[in-house]
């Protein structure tokens, strides 16, 4: 049995409990009756017996009878009674899930809903008594905190059912909206009727849980004063002989008097329940120690005592958290259990006043597992900090406690719990100290149980990395430490060295701005670490994160930076990560435009053009690496463009001959490009190409001649594709034939005047005017006469703007093409745009003749 303090057993004893209050009544004192059996409470039965519930209804009786006709038909009535099965078999109790166990509940409340609405109160409280069952014993499959919240959300509801009735019997008036002596006869009627039915309830817990519930009814029954109410409901929790039942049944109580009975009750009172629990728990627990379930039970039991201390701390606040009271925890028999409950419920601004006391303490418990109340303190502590004065000696105390468990798990459980302290409230030198002992812990722990790590801690290890990475906000600083990436290498390969390390990349990719020069040697080691833990049989979702975080990573090296170190970068780079393609593809594109912004800045002298041979070396030998025909295309072309920008031209014309060759129509490029990108790669080609001085020993127009000759070779399926290609090259032709606007400075300054260029040049026009020819007429013998039209339309306009030569060849194109567009009926307004244009351009050269047959071809 357990322990009340004096006072209250003598408050106790004073009163009376509802029910006899009510029956001897002086007004009834001549009424005969028998007063209900009492029952015994062993808990090993509790879960076997059936309760008996006495069908009643309160509202039932005829408002002629008197009081003393009611009781008589209310006690008549108690002599039937109905036996309620188990709400959980014992085999069901075994096996449920907590799934299932919140739709049992879910079902309980909707069913209790129904029943008070068609006016059946016992069936309702039948109901609720169903479901209080649960808590007469502790689930095994199921955390009974879980139990008893969702029992206790059902008794309140329950509770509120029941007062609003009571408040609508009195007029829709509480008691402290009444005079202070008077409560209406109909409300004093209904709340002792329920007090009477709750009397009568057999078993002691699930009575107590149901009159808690109803507390605030108490106070229109009248029959005892609250104070004698909350002494016998306490005395009677005293009667329950198991801890866990105890301890939550007492919670409950004080989470009720708390909403319900705040102002009412004296501090003492409080005081008195936390004297009592301390020596109730004190004696209780080593009984439950023997029990085999015990180590399952035991984090139920804090967490009651937390709720408990909760309610305490709701109720006494500040005068609660006195250094007496802690230290009666710690000096009690189960020391364990009290301070871990105490300090997960101590508000964070005691925690961290008393945190040197609860970590000397802390060092002392024996019989416990106090890696547990270290992660409650370490949770607690990085919230609110300590005094700046005790910090050190607070960590020392606390890490030569930590240290002394040989479990790897609950090492790690317990690092990860302090070490969000350690970050916020220490130095980075005190932080780089913490992960080498964590390093060192785990060593020799491995070498102790020479076994890898299991996965279980391997997860735990993941977890105090996250925090770690979570509770820092500037990763450089985690960096700068000696021993961070040491600590990195402790996760084994494959799979939790690739996720720690893909962790780390993930927040340095977060970082605001380039990644500093100091720290890119640290960073690119992790890239390293993540990309060495994969294998032959990883998946190809990790590679590609793999390829990702690492572009990430390169996206994030200042430009800024000297371009000799940049280029070492890249060139190690690409010799680490020679297998992501990804990867490849963005080296090539950094150098790239490493090499055109140099070029754009410096002047030549031997030392650039060392760095600028250097680079376009690097570009050109990394580009066959790349396996996609399409990359490989783009990447030449601008390959192509900035050794041309950096005078490389050797490295430049082979890099756009690569490009040349790979246009040539094959399989792979088919699958990786449309026809109208094709071509705009060709168009982009022939662009580059002219940039580029032709080689003295292939002749003039060497490359762009391949080039033509390549794309006259293709059959398009589209003609609007072939119709881009001719429409940018022919204009293009007659202006390098004209040496005019738009052409590069080396044509005029190598080839004005040479007959071989221009012999090369009418070559590949007359290449261009063939299969100009041979579109048109595929166009007419197709009918496809609207694209015909605007290809007239559109190769006329671009042959005769300004400072394109008009010879023999192209005046005949142009007749071609008005001829067309007048028997296709095109816009007259158009033909006449194209006519005048075609006037201008002749003024003066002798085609007087040609001028009149394209007017009377117009007319």
């Amino acid at each position: 049995m357990y322990h009340a303090s004096p006072n209250i057993l003598n408050e106790a004893l004073e009163g009376l409990d509802p029910l006899s209050a009510l029956l001897l009544d002086s007004s009834h004192a001549d009424l005969e009756f028998s007063a209900p059996t009492s029952i015994a409470h062993q808990w090993d039965e509790i879960m076997h017996q059936t309760v008996a519930v006495f069908k009643l209804q309160i509202e039932s009786f005829p408002e002629q009878k008197t009081m003393r006709e009611k009781v008589a038909l209310r006690l008549k009535q108690l002599e039937g009674i109905e036996k309620i099965p188990e709400p959980l078999s014992n085999q069901t109790k075994s096996q449920i899930s907590l799934d299932e166990f919140y739709v049992y509940i879910r079902k309980t409340k909707l069913e209790m809903l129904e029943l008070w609405k068609s006016d059946q109160r016992v069936a309702t409280l039948n109901s609720i008594l169903r479901a209080t069952l649960n808590l007469t014993h502790s689930l095994p499959a199921l955390p009974y905190p879980l139990v008893y919240s969702s029992v206790c959300d059902l008794l309140e509801a329950f509770g509120d059912l029941v007062y609003n009735r009571v408040i609508c019997k009195a007029g829709g008036k509480s008691t402290g909206q009444q005079k202070e002596n008077f409560v209406s006869k109909e409300a004093s009627e209904t709340s002792k009727n329920w007090l009477c039915k709750i009397s009568q309830i057999p078993d002691l817990v699930c009575k107590l849980y149901v009159e808690i519930a109803l507390i605030r009814v108490h106070s229109f029954a009248k029959i005892e004063k609250p104070e004698q109410t909350l002494a016998r409901i306490f005395l009677c929790i005293c009667e329950v002989t198991d801890p866990v039942i105890y301890i939550y049944m007492l919670a409950y109580l004080l989470k009720s008097v708390n909403n319900h009975m705040h102002g009412k009750v004296s501090s003492s009172w409080y005081e008195d329940v936390w004297q009592t629990t301390l020596l109730n728990v004190s004696e209780g627990l080593p009984k439950l120690q023997k029990i085999p379930e015990y180590e399952k039970m035991q984090n139920s039991v804090v967490a009651g005592l937390e709720l408990l201390l909760f309610g305490l701390n709701w109720a006494l606040g500040s005068s609660f958290w006195t250094l007496e009271n802690i230290q009666k925890c710690v000096s009690s028999s189960q020391s364990g259990v009290l301070v871990h409950a105490l300090v997960k419920a101590m508000p964070v601004g005691y925690c961290s006043e008393h945190a040197l006391y609860l970590t000397e303490a802390i060092s002392g418990i024996k019989g416990y597992p106090i890696d547990k109340i270290y992660i409650a303190l370490g949770n607690k502590l990085a919230q609110s900090g300590v005094q700046k004065s005790q910090r050190r000696k607070v960590l020392s105390l606390a890490w030569r406690g930590i240290s002394y468990s040989l479990d790897i798990k609950k090492f790690v459980q317990v690092s990860e719990a302090w070490i969000a302290y350690v970050i916020k409230y220490h130095n980075t030198k005190d932080l780089d100290v913490i992960i080498g002992e964590i390093i060192g812990g785990l060593k020799s722990r491995l070498q102790l149980t020479k076994k890898p790590l299991a996965t279980s801690e391997i997860n735990v290890l993941l977890s105090l990395l996250t925090k770690m990475l979570h509770e820092t906000e500037n990763f450089w600083t985690l960096l700068s430490l000696d021993n961070f990436l040491s600590f990195l290498e402790m996760f084994p390969k494959p799979y939790a060295r690739f996720t720690a390390s893909k962790e780390c990349l993930v927040k340095a990719i977060s970082q605001k701005g380039d990644i500093p020069l100091f720290f890119l040697l640290p960073v690119l080691e992790i890239c390293r670490f993540t990309y060495n833990s994969l294998t032959s049989t990883s998946p190809e979702d990790d590679k590609k994160q793999v390829s990702n975080l690492v572009c990430g990573v390169i996206k994030k090296i200042s430009t800024h930076w000297d371009v000799d170190a940049q280029l070492d970068t890249y060139v190690d780079l690409r010799r680490d990560f020679s297998e992501l393609e990804d990867v490849l593809v963005l080296l090539i594109e950094r150098c790239c435009q490493l090499t055109s912004e140099t070029a754009e800045r410096k002047t030549s002298t031997d030392k650039s053009d060392s760095f600028f041979t250097t680079c376009t070396a690097f570009i050109f030998i990394t580009i066959p690496s790349i396996r996609n025909p399409k990359k490989r295309l783009q990447l030449y072309i601008k390959s192509g463009d900035s050794s041309i920008k950096a005078s490389c031209y050797g490295t430049a014309e082979a890099s756009l001959t690569e490009a040349v060759k790979l246009l040539v129509p094959h399989e792979l490029l088919r699958k990786e490009v449309q026809e109208m990108e094709w071509v705009s790669f060709a168009v982009e080609l022939s662009e580059t190409i002219l940039l580029l001085p032709d080689h003295p020993d292939r002749g003039p127009l060497f490359l762009l001649s391949n080039l033509c000759t390549i794309v006259s070779q293709q059959h398009f399926n589209s003609p609007e594709v072939h119709l881009k290609w001719l429409l940018h090259m022919y204009p293009l032709i007659c202006r390098i034939l004209s040496f005019e606007q738009g052409i590069p400075r080396h044509f005029v300054e190598l080839y004005s005047g040479n007959i071989d260029f221009q012999l090369k040049a009418k070559d590949v026009k007359n290449l261009l005017l063939e299969e100009i020819a041979e579109l048109l007429k595929n166009l007419e013998d197709s009918s496809n006469y609207k694209s015909q039209v605007l290809f007239a339309t559109n190769l006329a306009r671009s042959v005769l703007m300004p400072g394109i030569s008009t010879d023999q060849e192209t005046l005949k194109l142009l007749l071609h093409l008005i001829k067309i567009l007048v028997k296709r009926s095109a816009s007259q307004c158009e033909v006449n745009e194209i006519v005048a244009s075609l006037k201008e351009l002749l003024i003066g050269s002798n085609c007087e003749k040609f001028i009149a047959k394209i007017e009377s071809l117009v007319r």
